[in-house]
């Protein structure tokens, strides 16, 4: 019998990140084209920043508090925020280093306008304590109570005059990763104020977590909450710009017309079928034997072409494949997964997302269904063939569809309506 290849030939959806909200200060107040609302009196814009390197003609949000206490700042981006988010600041420590008592709080989401009331439910960073170094904290907050989801790098204690990106994202499944710039390990170090905090500028990932407790993220607030003492250092240390919010639904425009993986002798031969291309740098490509852990194998670059092609020499028995999708701007976005098989019958399941039934072609094995806690949902061994699964009393979200066979575990996620 000769190698063949299964496609799963899906209409490939480019989930891009359109800005939300783009906040640099270049208007050089915080008061209109966005209003930002809280301790109006505790902060100013100057219009070079001097934290790290400096940076002038920078318009930046800087501390400017009278007296020790709790400054805060909030904005409301209202509307939808669709299923997947991702935030990026500049963030500035001048004379003052993070401690305890002065420590700084970015409000991702916040349920109310006052970040400080102890009804606020959300999401936001917090930076400083008198313990080691200063971690970077993913702290989920409910009824004014935060607690630690993620816990990120450490900034050297005691470190002023010091720059930094970060970047955050979360996606429609609920998973955090948390992103900043290289750091600065001495005073005077680090990225400028006009530096954009995106993929290219803040890649350095410090780790991930899944955490939906907060699932729809709609008209929500974000801002800083600086806490400082008395001294003049503290109450002018802390200084953010660039500030940057986006969203992502899978109903955005379609990018890609078919991407497929055909068996080619011993390797596979990837083709790509370009519907709309303004702005694209590169397409990379990335292979799983999973389906879920994806590395990258090369890169094509975007040449106003109909249609591209790459060769995987390396290929696998099986191999899922998927391209990530590199526009000039440094925005991210990834094509839907197509699996390739160079010999033996093909797994695959359809529809996906489902509502009722899940109709799945495998070889024989063992096949489960996992929710997204890792809790077996469905069990049931089966010979080579189609199994029909019945997802109707499931609750939506996502599931991973497990076959294992003899020689392999193989991984599906399956979205429940």
């Amino acid at each position: 019998m000769g190698k063949w290849c299964v496609l799963l030939v899906l209409m490939v959806i480019a989930v891009r990140t359109p800005a939300q909200l783009r906040e640099s200060f270049n208007d050089g107040n915080f008061t209109e084209g966005p209003a930002w609302t809280g301790s109006a009196g505790s902060w100013q814009v100057v219009a070079s920043s001097d934290a790290g390197v400096g940076a002038v003609n920078s318009n930046t949000l800087r501390l400017s508090a009278g007296a020790a206490g709790m400054a805060w700042l909030s904005v409301q981006v209202a509307g939808s925020w669709q299923l997947s988010q991702s935030w990026g600041f500049f963030i500035g420590r001048r004379s003052q280093s993070f401690t305890a008592s002065n420590h700084s709080l970015i409000w991702l989401w916040c349920s109310e306008a006052d970040l400080t009331a102890a009804t606020a439910d959300g999401y936001r960073i917090r930076i400083g304590d008198d313990s080691g170094g200063d971690e970077i904290v993913l702290q989920r907050v409910t009824d004014g109570v935060a607690t630690a989801i993620l816990t990120g790098p450490a900034l050297v204690a005691g470190l002023t005059d010091i720059g930094f990106l970060l970047r955050v994202t979360r996606s429609m499944n609920g998973e955090w990763k948390l992103f900043t710039s290289v750091l600065p390990v001495a005073n005077g170090a680090g990225a400028v104020a006009t530096d954009v905090p995106d993929a290219g500028n803040a890649g350095v990932l410090h780790g991930s977590v899944t955490d939906n407790t907060y699932a729809v993220l709609d008209d929500g607030h974000l801002g800083f909450v600086s806490v400082h003492s008395g001294a003049v250092a503290a109450r002018s240390g802390q200084e953010y710009d660039q500030v940057m919010v986006s969203f992502a639904s899978v109903g955005l425009p379609v990018r890609l017309k078919r991407l497929t993986a055909d068996a080619d002798g011993g390797a596979v031969r990837l083709r790509w079928e370009v519907a709309e291309e303004s702005g694209i740098a590169q397409y990379e490509v990335q292979r799983s034997g999973n389906g879920m852990e994806f590395t990258s194998i090369g890169a094509v670059p975007a040449e106003g072409r109909d249609v591209y092609s790459f060769v995987d020499d390396g290929a696998p028995l099986q191999g899922f494949y998927r391209l990530k999708i590199h526009d000039a701007g440094g925005s991210l976005s990834y094509s839907e997964v197509v699996q390739c098989r160079l010999g033996g019958t093909p797994f695959r399941a359809w529809p996906n997302p489902v509502r009722d039934v899940l109709t799945i072609a495998h070889p024989a094995g063992e096949l489960q269904l996992l929710n997204a806690e890792g809790i077996v949902t469905r069990s049931v061994l089966v010979r080579d063939g189609v199994t029909k699964m019945d997802m109707a009393g499931l609750s939506p979200g996502l599931y991973h569809l497990v076959l294992q066979t003899r020689r392999q575990r193989t991984i599906i996620r399956i979205v429940k309506e």
